[in-house]
């Protein structure tokens, strides 16, 4: 750890999302410095399909830690990033394939497969979750069926870009047990992989001596290679901590790292979430990760598509950018359409990799403003379903995080679908990068103070209204999914 009280230390904080690579420069105290970011691209070469290139991350993260870091007495780098990935490694450390993203759905038969197996229960139990397309598991089972030179050229297998990226810059393969535990591959309360009969029943007993090793999200893993620090200009020795994944991360840098409280994400994806003492029953449509901190976890409903709905509808309108589209969208106040905002499948609080986006109920007065109101209003139904499938009870408040938070519109309509006030923290877009440092235990003034920057009270007024349209935003996806299997048997 760095020392707290030697004010020429920082650290590099690195949150490899989905969309974007963030990054911080932060003081020995916890107070950010510079903040810089970098776009990632992803491919979809068919429909299920969605990719990243991991060479790519390399190269933004080289760029960003040599404009950050170059002559500056850096004293440490932390990661997070996105989770539930396949990263394969060839013998020679290069990759042998793309990276497949948790959104990607083409595991859709081996996810049916594994459930029809004899020992389905037991792999259910042992990890805590059910398996759908989106875990590695199904992943590396359709790998092995469809590109098995691929799978043979692998030496080495890795789930996270933080993990990637960790291995780039020490030459050592971790991987935290929060990205470990949505892989449907890791014992979820022993924190080990699973057994190594599952994984020869399975038919993947070749993956065991793959798999990178476990720590708890905030271990230091070892320094950076020399080669790489001079290269980008960095100075002396600099150690490297893997933090938790993205979702570990942002529960604790949201302050929700203890149970008492819960938040939801909002990014391209999306979730809510809190810490618990105990896993969610795996049937619940809640998913269990590893929490950072022994004998907790962190119960999750996670959506494979939540602000990405709203890059669709952008790009789909032609809007020049999201404040236009924003605003004209909230020149509507209230809408009889209906949107399910399933454009990937889904993952809570059902699993479908079938499902996909609908608009119900547009007559000739439709029109893009109505269009997309109703979007919006979907995006935060669903997160609506999550927590219903996550709490007991409905909290009194909820800490909302991610990009969509940048709009204050949205954050009202958030509060007022939901019938939850609604919290915005200092600091909320950079949340990842806090609970990265959080996590790591560096001393800390920002990262430690969660003051509210602005609160959102629901509109009584809209209680009723919203209540009948969620009413029917329930009945839709029941009413809809033997449509979805129809379409996805029609081909040309």
């Amino acid at each position: 750890m760095i020392g707290t009280n030697d004010s020429s230390n920082f650290w590099v904080v690195l949150d490899i999302g989905t969309t974007e690579l963030k990054a911080a420069l932060v003081s020995s105290k916890g107070e950010i410095q510079e903040k810089c970011s970098r776009a990632i691209q992803t491919y979809k070469p068919s429909s299920g399909f969605e990719e990243q290139d991991a060479d790519k991350w390399w190269q933004l993260v080289c760029e960003i830690l040599s404009e950050i870091g170059s002559g500056k007495n850096i004293g440490a780098i932390g990661l997070t990033g996105q989770m539930q990935n396949l990263v394969l490694i060839g013998e020679n450390s290069d990759l042998v394939g793309p990276v497949i993203l948790y959104s990607d759905q083409r595991a859709s038969e081996e996810a049916r497969e594994i459930k029809a197996i004899d020992d389905y229960i037991k792999i259910k139990e042992k990890t805590g979750n059910e398996q759908g397309p989106s875990s590695v598991l199904c992943k590396l089972m359709w790998m092995k069926k469809h590109n098995p030179e691929v799978y043979k050229k692998t030496s080495r297998i890795m789930l996270g870009s933080a993990d990637f990226i960790s291995s780039k810059l020490t030459g050592k393969f971790f991987t935290d047990t929060t990205t470990a535990s949505t892989t449907g591959l890791m014992n979820l309360t022993e924190r080990q992989w699973l057994d190594n009969n599952l994984f020869e029943k399975l038919g993947l007993k070749e993956c065991i001596r793959k798999l990178p090793f476990l720590i708890s999200g905030g271990s230091e893993i070892g320094t950076l290679k020399s080669d790489i620090a001079n290269r980008l200009g960095l100075n002396g020795e600099i150690r490297v901590y893997l933090g938790p994944g993205d979702a570990g991360a942002n529960t604790i840098g949201s302050g929700c790292g203890a149970p008492g409280k819960a938040y939801a994400y909002c990014g391209t994806s999306g979730w809510v979430a809190f810490s618990e003492q105990k896993p969610a029953d795996p049937n619940s449509g809640v998913i269990t990760l590893s929490h950072p901190t022994p004998n907790l976890f962190i119960q999750v409903a996670p959506l494979l598509t939540a602000g990405g709905n709203l890059d669709w509808f952008k790009e789909v309108m032609e809007y020049p950018s999201y404040e236009e589209m924003f605003n004209n969208s909230f020149e509507v106040t209230t809408s009889k359409l209906l949107y399910l905002p399933y454009l990937k499948g889904e993952r809570s609080p059902f699993i479908d990799p079938l499902a996909r986006g609908a608009l119900i109920g547009i007559d000739t007065q439709t029109d893009k403003k109505q269009i997309g109101r109703t979007v919006l209003e979907g995006v935060c139904m669903a997160f609506k379903h999550c927590l219903v499938a996550l709490c007991e009870d409905m909290p009194k408040q909820l800490i909302l995080t991610g990009g969509t938070s940048r709009s204050r519109s949205f954050c009202q309509l958030f509060a007022d679908v939901l019938q939850v006030e609604i919290v915005l923290l200092n600091e909320q877009q950079n949340i990842g990068l806090l609970g990265v440092l959080t996590s790591c235990g560096i001393e800390k003034k920002k990262t430690t103070n969660h003051e509210n920057e602005e609160n959102f009270i629901p509109n009584k007024n809209l209680k009723n209204y919203y209540a009948k349209k969620y009413t029917t935003f329930q009945h839709a996806y029941p009413t809809l999914q033997p449509i979805y299997k129809m379409l996805s048997n029609i081909q040309i």
